[in-house]
């Protein structure tokens, strides 16, 4: 048997020497770090070699992965692991190492590189940053479009709310409008013969509660009217009554007073040395109308429940309805219209509508300027 020739090669020889190691990482990667690329290519050339002379035809040569020195290392071993499993070492050169010290100690080769784990983690961290940043910059232009959607859908509804509010507020206004003129129409008010007259005059349609005559009664007038002539009017000649009072502004103007002036004393004594005979208590007269027929017994009893201080009533009856020669008693009478005295401190609770019953009419009591010769109602006292 020929003698093996000898092939001066440090990989090689340091390959041949740890089979075992072929599978651990950390072997082929501090193995990649200690040679250099020149000396993978001298390896990876003698290694062709020794396949051309042992003449090995079904070899299919291995795929380089790349041009690192580690996917050199790794053809190596796939060669070298080819050898070994046909049984071809024995027929192959023998190699050896000139200087150890080109070879890697055994220890330091099998210790984990942790600059070469120190890069790697490194670059895949680089990596995972990179592709952080990419899903960011898309998620941001989905939330910077999905903000814009949000903003213009907020923009529409906020002029949609404002058309809204507005069509609110107009029919708020409308309303308040109407109901003023409602409660205008419903609160009855003073009003003289003349402003009586222009309003004629000006609605040609006047309402049913404001007409004379009662729903209950066929006669126009529910009570009798005498119309005597105006007599002059007295005059006085008292010098007091004639004097000017410069607070009156009537009188400075050159109109005269129509009556003379009066106060009503308001002190309350302790003492009576002196006092009223009688307390004065101003008065407010009213016409109630539109009553189911009943006696004055009742509206007195109503009233007073509402808290109004009815001094006197009395009903409104025809003459034709009362036998000549005959005397009733007010409180035998029945009739749908009374004439009501209240304390003009109640005035307002007489004028509320909320305090008379649905449908009642309430007007102020119109005078005569004179007192007419027949009265309209039956006083006995």
């Amino acid at each position: 048997m020929a003698a093996r020739p000898v092939v001066i090669s440090e990989v090689l020889y340091f390959l041949v020497g740890n089979f075992d190691l072929f599978d651990n990482e950390t072997f082929i990667n501090n193995t990649a770090e200690f040679f250099s690329n020149e000396d993978f290519i001298d390896a990876q050339k003698i290694l062709k070699l020794e396949l051309e002379n042992v003449k090995i035809e079904k070899f299919e040569k291995p795929t380089s992965r790349g041009n690192t020195r580690r996917d050199k290392l790794l053809v190596l071993t796939q060669i070298l692991i080819f050898l070994k499993e046909e049984k071809l070492m024995d027929k192959c050169s023998i190699f050896a190492s000139v200087n150890l010290s080109n070879v890697p100690n055994f220890e330091n080769v099998i210790k984990i590189n942790f600059e070469i784990l120190k890069n790697e983690l490194k670059n895949m961290l680089y990596t995972q940053h990179n592709k952080l940043i990419q899903t960011l910059d898309v998620h941001t232009q989905d939330i910077t479009s999905l903000k814009n959607k949000l903003v213009q859908t907020i923009d529409v509804h906020t002029h949609d709310m404002s058309a809204l509010n507005n069509k609110i507020n107009c029919l708020s206004y409308n309303k308040d409008k109407n109901t003023s003129k409602l409660n205008i129409n419903s609160v009855p008010s003073a009003v003289n013969s003349d402003m009586n007259k222009q309003a004629v005059t000006s609605k040609p349609a006047m309402f049913w509660s404001d007409e004379i005559t009662t729903p209950t009664d066929d006669n126009p007038l529910p009570y009798s009217v005498v119309v005597r002539n105006k007599k002059s009017a007295r005059t006085n000649n008292s010098p007091v009554a004639n004097q000017v009072n410069p607070n009156d502004q009537s009188s400075l103007k050159g109109n005269p007073p129509n009556q003379p002036n009066k106060i009503i004393g308001l002190k309350k004594c302790a003492t009576d040395k002196l006092c009223a005979e009688k307390i004065i208590v101003k008065k407010s007269v009213f016409a109630m109308s539109n009553v189911k027929k009943c006696s004055r017994s009742k509206v007195v009893e109503y009233l007073s429940d509402i808290g109004i201080n009815v001094l006197s009533c009395f009903p409104v009856s025809k003459l034709s309805t009362v036998p000549p020669g005959t005397t009733l008693n007010n409180d035998d009478i029945e009739s749908t219209m009374f004439r009501v005295c209240v304390n003009t401190a109640d005035a307002t609770k007489m004028q509320d509508p909320d305090n008379m019953p649905e449908g009642v009419i309430i007007r102020e009591w119109h005078f005569t300027s004179k007192k007419s010769e027949e009265t309209s109602s039956i006083n006995n006292g």
